[in-house]
């Protein structure tokens, strides 16, 4: 009979970690992580997604609600397991990433590749099991809100805990991003030496000069800098990426400016949040059902911040093995370490057609295979593949939030750093005042937006006059911006060349799912 699967975790991402994490999930991780007695005999990846056999699934519920009547402290030791594992892996990566010139030298390579290896299965686990505990402790929410303050408000209350922290790690980022500029805008000595350098002689010169800082512009790569490099064909965020940003910001921006960008809405206070005074173990399990909800060890997202950050340590890696950097992402851990033992070399030929045309992994018990497609594949909604293009008539690059304006009176919905989407530029369009009705006279608000991309127009449109009088990053003549990206969504907009892209760092709001979903 055929076996019936069901998405655990969702993330577009090469052989490697694919296959990493399906050997994870067997019982041997599953009691290393979790302590349980338990192991997933059926997984599969394919087409971005994590699946685990709906008997597999159905096991591992009972378990987990078996165990939490049994033990009501499982939740927590499980956050803390996951969150212990979690920070295992990142120090592990960021060792690797920092341990000097290893190249030559595959014992030492080996080691590191095993070590790095062996952390990313034993956070496996948390992948397929996250889902589980967070709907026991959610359901244990609802009914200790029922005690509390009655069964008609629990519903209720449960969406708005965890609706409070549901910014995506793609707007943390751009937060935490306008944070480093905005310290950098109230020192004078650091704002001169980003303004007045390139961006790579400012990073080493800021290793010396500031150091404190230039360790916080590092922990930002670490901590984001997967995010971008989980589009297809960019390289994840690097120390001069991030300074180039900063320095567009501050040539547009004042501090106070900054700061809108910057800082978040303060945040209600649990009790203004409920609508009461929670008990202490009613306030224990909105936190837990709030970290499992939101914290990487519990999503596929801690796998793919490790592997960005040990990204120069994989270089040395397919350097000793005599391939490209691609080509080791896109081999198994099985292949990598048989030429890293020196016990045969890496299958070149099999490995580019997987990077041609894509691949999928199933495991039944220890048997794991690694399969490639016979052709291309079409194209995967929700993807992160497809990149807008259009003409560059003001330079720069900045990441930011779109806003859809189709009118002037809709650019008062702009904050600080938005990326502006428009369909036209002329002031004719659907009967109605553009959002860029002239040189001197553009609505009030423009001068908020981090970028401008339109869906028509050219060098003399009023987008990009305008642009270029604001010294906004404008790509213009995109033809499907509007159709295409949605209110919400983090966008890269590279206008550094004539022709200019507009590239998702993240699924649409609207249609993404939940890591753990």
């Amino acid at each position: 009979m055929a076996v019936k699967y069901s998405k655990v975790a969702e993330a577009e991402h090469p052989v490697l970690l694919a296959t990493l994490i399906s050997a994870g999930l067997q019982g041997r991780y599953f009691q290393e992580a979790t302590g349980w007695d338990f192991g997933v005999q059926h997984h599969k990846y394919e087409s971005g997604g994590h699946y685990i056999s709906d008997e597999d699934l159905e096991s591992l519920g009972r378990l987990v609600s078996e165990k939490l009547q049994s033990d009501s402290d499982l939740w927590t030791n499980y956050v803390s397991r996951g969150k212990s594992k979690g920070s295992d892996l990142i120090a592990t990566a960021r060792s690797l990433a920092t341990g000097g010139d290893q190249a030559g030298n595959p014992k030492e390579l080996k080691e590191g590749f095993t070590a790095l290896a062996e952390a990313t299965m034993q956070m496996a686990p948390f992948l397929a099991a996250s889902r589980l505990v967070r709907a026991e402790v959610e359901s244990l929410v609802t009914s200790a809100i029922n005690q509390e303050a009655g069964e008609e408000q629990a519903r209720d209350i449960v969406a708005r805990v965890l609706g409070a922290e549901g910014e995506s790690e793609a707007v943390r980022e751009i937060r935490n991003c306008y944070r480093l500029a905005l310290e950098i805008a109230e020192s004078d000595e650091a704002k001169e030496l980003v303004l007045d350098k390139l961006p790579a002689t400012a990073v080493s010169q800021m290793e010396n000069q500031f150091p404190d800082l230039y360790e916080r512009l590092r922990d930002h790569v670490d901590e984001y800098g997967w995010i971008r490099g989980q589009v297809q064909g960019l390289d994840p965020l690097s120390m001069r990426d991030l300074v180039e940003r900063i320095q567009g910001i501050l040539l547009r921006w004042k501090p106070a400016m900054i700061r809108q960008a910057a800082e978040r809405d303060p945040q209600l206070k649990l009790d203004d949040l409920l609508g009461f005074s929670p008990s202490e173990s009613l306030e224990r399990l909105i936190w837990g059902l709030k970290e499992l909800a939101t914290e990487r060890p519990f999503h596929i997202d801690v796998h793919l911040q490790a592997f960005g950050i040990a990204r120069q340590f994989f270089a040395k890696v397919a350097e000793a093995v005599g391939c490209g950097p691609e080509q080791l992402a896109y081999s198994s851990a099985e292949e990598i370490m048989r030429a890293l033992s020196e016990e045969g070399e890496l299958p070149i030929s099999e490995i580019d057609r997987r990077i041609q045309n894509s691949f999928w992994v199933e495991r039944s018990g220890d048997d794991l295979r690694l399969n490639t497609l016979e052709a291309p594949p079409g194209d995967r909604e929700g993807a992160q593949t497809a990149t807008i293009t259009g003409q560059t008539v003001c330079r720069g690059r900045a990441v930011g939030t779109v806003r859809l304006i189709f009118g002037a009176t809709e650019v008062v919905k702009l904050e600080v750093g938005d990326v502006l989407v428009s369909e036209a530029s002329t002031p004719d369009k659907m009967g109605t005042e553009s959002a860029f009705p002239g040189r001197t006279d553009a609505p009030l608000g423009l001068e908020k937006a981090g970028a401008i991309v339109t869906d028509e127009g050219g060098l003399l449109s009023h987008a990009a006059i305008i642009s270029r009088e604001l010294g906004v990053p404008c790509v213009v003549g995109t033809e499907r911006a509007t159709s295409t990206l949605v209110d919400g969504q983090v966008v890269e907009v590279d206008a550094t060349k004539g022709t200019g892209r507009v590239i998702a760092w993240e699924r649409s709001p609207e249609v993404a799912e939940s890591p753990s979903d």
